[in-house]
């Protein structure tokens, strides 16, 4: 034979040097992030989902191997998570009303198993703890069109301490399916910043009822790709609406184009606008199952 294979014993022994390096590293970054907490402000936020996002993305693009990404991710979540953790108090609250109970393990997977988390019957109430800074973030379902009392409707107005929608989970996808209703949105205070690849809820207060593809039709024609509408009336015969729209981009808010061209293209029809959230897009299951760099090109 040309070349002798390594005994076992050597492997074994490379594979604890390689604990032990990674180890030392762990303990390091989290050094580090105690250091970033000391050096934050008060009003910065904890979780910031845009860099998360590039972290992530990151990740999967340089990844080479047989180790799944799922995995890869999972590692980081944790260690993002107690990172976090190291700056500040860090903590969830979950509805879990209505057959929601799979938030629960959702946010678990997201956010980690050692973050503390409250459970919610009523998606005002987890609002509520997060406006009031009991809770960092805020866990709830996706927006459904058909609802007759929408949570995001509570979000359509201003204020330092109106939640806004920052991220939407599961991030990278499920490692085996677990149906169709596996998804969530995030809720915290304070800034975000883009990411590269997001998009954006807005909200419009409509003088007279509209449709939602007329509302779709309006926002097209302010050049804006609509993925989703929905829409909410306070009471039967109200002179108003509210339309949501989940759109592509990162919108600045309702004084920057496209909305500004929106709201003098619509005159006096919409009277009010708010940009209720955005987030990161997340990882698609092709992206996962790459190998090497694929996912580098969606960026």
């Amino acid at each position: 034979m040309s070349a002798i294979s390594p005994k076992l014993d050597d492997l074994r022994r490379e594979i604890d040097e390689i604990d032990a390096e990674l180890h030392e590293l762990l303990i390091r970054r989290t050094e580090i992030s105690q250091e970033i907490g000391k050096t934050k402000q008060r009003n910065q936020p904890l979780f910031r989902p845009g860099r998360e996002a590039t972290i992530m993305r990151g990740l999967v693009a340089r990844h080479r191997g047989s180790l799944p990404k799922a995995v890869l991710l999972r590692l980081w979540r944790e260690i993002i998570a107690d990172s976090a953790a190291q700056q500040g108090a860090f903590s969830l609250s979950i509805y879990t009303g209505e057959e929601a109970e799979y938030l629960r393990d959702l946010a678990r997977e997201s956010f980690g198993v050692l973050t503390p988390l409250s459970e919610q019957g009523s998606s005002v109430r987890v609002l509520n703890e997060v406006a009031s800074g009991k809770a960092t973030l805020g866990v709830l379902p996706p927006i459904q069109s058909d609802s007759r009392d929408p949570w995001w409707r509570h979000l359509a107005r201003e204020g330092a301490d109106v939640p806004r929608v920052v991220a939407r989970l599961p991030f990278a996808p499920w490692p085996r399916d677990r149906g169709g209703d596996s998804e969530a949105l995030v809720v915290a205070l304070g800034p975000t910043e883009p990411s590269g690849a997001d998009r954006s809820f807005l909200v419009a207060e409509i003088q007279d009822r509209m449709s939602r593809s007329a509302f779709k039709d309006l926002l097209v024609k302010a050049g804006l790709t609509v993925r989703e509408t929905a829409t909410w009336t306070d009471a039967e015969g109200a002179p108003y609406c509210y339309c949501l729209a989940e759109v592509e981009g990162y919108l600045e808010g309702p004084e920057a184009p496209p909305l500004a061209d929106l709201a003098e293209s619509a005159g006096e029809r919409v009277s009010r606008l708010w940009v209720i959230g955005r987030y990161p897009v997340p990882l698609t299951k092709a992206e996962m199952s790459m190998s090497g760099r694929g996912a580098r090109g969606r960026r």
